[in-house]
């Protein structure tokens, strides 16, 4: 009878330590899920943040396009003006020179004549 109670003590104490094992595998795998919720929230928060900052680069290089555009178009409107204001110039000086031309072939006409 010994023996019998030896072996009972052994397999107690056995299911003792299984128990106590399986205690300690189940708090390890409570730790890894509130790591891997924690983990999974914490990227949320970055992924967002993220998001955020991209949102935030692709306003500012859309607000730098509309600006850019609008300088080259005012660029180019004054330098369309600046032309045409050169060209009435040119155009006026050129009426002079003809007219200047006109009335030296005519007082030329007029000596020869």
């Amino acid at each position: 009878m010994v023996s019998i109670d030896s072996r009972m003590l052994s397999m107690d104490s056995k299911v003792q330590s299984m128990d106590s094992r399986l205690g300690s595998l189940d708090f390890k795998v409570e730790q890894l899920l509130n790591v891997h919720t924690f983990i999974k929230h914490e990227l949320g928060t970055y992924k967002r943040g993220l998001y955020d900052k991209f949102d935030t680069v692709a306003g500012n290089v859309k607000s730098s396009q509309i600006s850019l555009e609008t300088r080259v178009i005012h660029h180019l409107t004054e330098h369309q003006i600046q032309l045409a204001n050169d060209l009435d110039f040119v155009k006026i000086q050129l009426a002079k020179l003809v007219n200047h031309l006109k009335e030296t072939g005519d007082a030329k006409k007029g000596e020869c004549g």
